[in-house]
C-alpha cells in the first residue's frame, strides 16, 4: 500500500511545480538547477549611455573584471560589467559608479565626511569609485592619497548627492557645499550636525537655532570630530578631566567631544570600537586641551 501512496504523492508534486510555471519552462529552472557553465545572465542597471561605450569607459570596465577575477572564482566579462553614471575626470582620474552581475544592492543610507564634504550611499551599489590607471579607489582614499583637489571633491559630492540633499536646509542647491562658519567644514554638514544634536535632548525640546559647533577639529575616518555648544548652558565650570586610554582631555564646559558621520557618537565610544587610532585620539587631544582655559 505505501508504494502507490508515494507514488500518487510524488506525482501530485511535480504537477504542482509544473502548474507554477511558465509555458515551456523546465521544471530544471523551476528547482533550481544549473544546466549550463558561465557568466550570470545580466539585467543591465541603468547605465551612463554616453560613456559606458567610448574607449575610457570600455578600458574602465576591463579593468575592473581584471581586478575582480583576480579576486573571485566566478566568471565575468566586461559584458557583464556596466558604468551606471559617470562623474567626470579630474586630474588623470575618473569618477565613476560601476556594478557587475554579481552585485547585490542592500538598502543602507551611510554618511561620510571627507575633509568637511558629505558624501551620501543610498545602498551598497551606489558607491563612487575613482579609477586611475587600472587601479580602483574609494573617493576617501583618492583623496588622501592627493590624487585630486578638495574642488574636484566638491563636484564629486554634488553630483552624487543630488539637489534633495541640499534642499533639505537650503533654496539654493550650491549653498549645501559652501564653507559654513567653520574652516574646511561644509555648511550642509554643519546643519546636519546641529539638526542632530538639537534631537539629542530628550528631557527637554532644544531647537536648532539653540545650538552650535563650538569647534570643529578635522574629518577623521570620514566623520567629522566637534565640540557642540547649547543655548542656556554654562559655559565656564570647574576644570573636568575625562582620560581614554591614558590620554587626558581637559574639559570647562559641560560638552564633551562628540564624531558625527549621519549621527552623532560619543568620543569614548568610537576609539572602544576601533573608529580612530591611539594616534588620532591624541592628535585631537594635543589641538583641543591648547584652546581650553586660554587667558586664564
Amino acid at each position: 500500500m505505501r508504494g502507490p501512496v508515494l507514488t500518487l504523492i510524488l506525482l501530485c508534486l511535480v504537477m504542482t511545480l509544473c502548474s507554477c510555471s511558465s509555458p515551456g519552462e523546465s521544471l530544471d529552472r523551476i528547482v533550481g538547477k544549473v544546466s549550463t557553465p558561465g557568466p550570470p545572465r545580466f539585467d543591465s542597471p541603468p547605465q551612463d549611455v554616453d560613456f559606458n561605450d567610448t574607449e575610457l569607459g570600455r578600458r574602465i570596465r576591463q579593468d575592473y573584471v581584471n581586478q575582480y577575477t583576480s579576486y573571485h572564482q566566478q566568471r565575468l566579462t566586461i559584458d557583464n560589467v556596466a558604468i551606471r553614471k559617470y562623474y567626470g575626470s579630474y586630474n588623470d582620474c575618473v569618477a565613476v559608479i560601476i556594478s557587475d552581475a554579481h552585485s547585490v544592492g542592500v538598502p543602507a543610507v551611510t554618511y561620510f565626511v571627507i575633509d568637511g564634504i558629505l558624501l551620501i550611499y543610498f545602498d551598497s551599489k551606489n558607491i563612487p569609485v575613482v579609477w586611475k590607471e587600472g587601479h580602483f579607489f574609494t573617493v576617501w582614499k583618492a583623496y588622501e592619497l592627493g590624487l585630486f583637489a578638495r574642488e574636484s571633491l566638491v563636484d564629486i559630492a554634488k553630483k552624487h548627492n543630488g539637489n534633495g540633499t541640499s534642499s533639505l536646509y537650503f533654496e539654493e542647491p550650491h549653498d549645501f557645499y559652501l564653507d559654513g562658519s567653520h574652516a574646511g567644514l561644509s555648511a550642509g554638514v554643519e546643519e546636519m550636525i546641529k539638526e542632530a544634536y538639537s534631537k539629542s535632548f530628550f528631557d527637554k525640546k532644544i531647537f536648532i537655532d539653540d545650538v552650535w559647533i563650538d569647534t570643529y577639529y578635522g574629518t577623521y575616518n570620514s566623520s567629522a570630530v566637534v565640540l557642540m555648544g547649547v543655548k542656556g548652558q554654562d559655559k565656564e565650570i570647574e576644570e573636568r578631566l575625562i582620560e581614554i586610554d591614558g590620554v587626558i582631555f581637559r574639559y570647562n564646559s559641560e560638552n564633551s567631544i562628540m564624531l558625527w558621520s549621519g549621527y552623532l557618537r560619543e568620543l569614548q565610544h568610537v576609539y572602544n570600537r576601533g573608529g580612530l587610532t591611539y594616534e588620532q585620539l591624541t592628535e585631537i587631544a594635543d589641538y583641543h586641551n591648547s584652546l581650553q582655559f586660554i587667558g586664564q
